[in-house]
């Protein structure tokens, strides 16, 4: 990490710009969207086919049971059939895992008011209906980690309410059934993340008496797990999220309002924008395209969220991609009262401090109050549709 002095010199202070520019453009962009059409909650489950995203069951005191899917091109929600699960009294679903297979969604185990159970439903997007299928070969757990490779779906680790475990399990689409595979690198846990790049899949944090920040890549061909880079240190919690950006082969990790990004190719992790959705725990993620995102959940106060998060990665498929968004921002600098020029009707305003934590927002507000904020300098950024601008601000 650099260190920058204040200086009264221009020239130090144009590098302090270079590099804040740089810095922030780097880390890539969230943009809030439309929040899911139902309560808040947490421990839901999610998944993405066919170029839509897919969001169900949960808990915030009652259990749920409920299927929605999310089409980004016109950023909305449709309610789907639910899971046909007994809903009453409060026999809904949470800290269930998922994985898609073709253009089939999977819901696995989880736990209901009775306990966890070993249950495996088939979403089918073209019906619209659920099949139930060969369940889980052992006991049922919650907090499990699932992925899926070609026509394969995978589901490991996990509490039963007794003990955590560090087995995983092969399911075959076609035949209906459960096989074995290689334990989990090291150690029993609950709450680990996953996510497949180029047919190997990659899971690490979660917990067990402590967090973990191994990371651990399994190759389906020999069946074997191979320890890669740990993560990067973020905040203290085990309810850990990722998912990955296939257009792009990289693979992110979301903990606490942490956000890391890891690059196969080099073995190593990266630093990115943070969360702005707060420390949201049992929040659940899925990705289309070169986009990332991340739904609901909740907190240590009993709160619970149905807000939905959308990254855009800081590649040549993400920010280069968009285009230049006509604004300005004045005066600047001032003691934190700034106005918008922009012809735009619908945006998004975001601005960051120096370590790339979102610290405002607003919609459609051409209007910015940053006067409880320290002096120093900040990176606006404005978003309309695949336009954006950005500009220093100094307060």
């Amino acid at each position: 990490m650099y260190r920058f002095k204040f200086a009264k010199s221009t020239s130090v202070m144009a590098i302090l710009f270079c590099f804040l520019q740089t810095f922030s453009f780097s880390q890539g962009i969230w943009t809030q969207k439309t929040s899911l059409t139902a309560v808040g909650r947490e421990d839901g489950v999610a998944l993405s086919i066919n170029n839509k995203g897919y969001f169900g069951t949960g808990y915030n005191g009652p259990f749920y049971s409920d299927w929605w899917e999310y089409n980004p091109a016109t950023d909305s929600w449709t309610q789907k059939a639910s899971l046909p699960i007994p809903v009453n009294p409060g026999m809904g679903l949470r800290a269930a895992t998922s994985f898609a297979i073709g253009n089939k969604g999977y819901v696995c185990m989880g736990g209901q008011l009775t306990g966890a159970v070993t249950d495996l439903w088939e979403y089918d997007v073209t019906l619209n209906s659920w099949t139930q299928k060969s369940p889980f070969p052992q006991n049922g757990r919650i907090w499990c980690s699932s992925f899926s490779i070609g026509n394969k779906g995978y589901v490991g680790l996990g509490d039963d309410g007794s003990g955590l475990y560090s087995d995983f399990y092969e399911y075959d689409q076609a035949s209906d059934s459960w096989s074995q595979i290689a334990f989990f690198g090291v150690g029993n846990r609950e709450n680990a993340f996953a996510f497949t790049i180029q047919n190997k899949a990659y899971v690490g944090g979660g917990g067990y008496s402590a967090v973990c920040d191994d990371f651990w890549e399994y190759e389906p061909v020999a069946d074997i797990w191979t320890q890669k880079a740990n993560i990067i240190p973020s905040s203290p919690s085990s309810a850990n999220l990722g998912f990955a950006i296939s257009t792009i082969n990289k693979g992110y990790m979301k903990r606490g309002f942490t956000f890391r990004m890891y690059d196969p190719n080099t073995n190593a992790w990266s630093v990115k924008t943070s969360f702005p959705g707060g420390t949201t725990s049992g929040a659940a993620s899925f990705s289309i395209g070169n986009k990332g995102y991340i739904a609901c959940g909740g907190d240590n106060f009993s709160n619970y969220y149905n807000q939905l998060w959308e990254y855009t990665p800081d590649t040549a498929s993400g920010i280069e991609e968009l285009e230049k968004l006509e604004a300005s921002i004045y005066p600047n600098p001032n003691n934190g009262n700034f106005s918008i020029s922009i012809n735009e009707k619908e945006f998004n305003v975001t601005v960051y401090d120096v370590t790339g934590k979102m610290i405002y927002q607003n919609k459609n507000e051409k209007q910015i109050n940053l006067t409880d904020k320290p002096k120093g300098i900040y990176l606006l950024k404005i978003q309309s549709d695949n336009k954006i601008y950005s500009q220093k601000i100094i307060i």
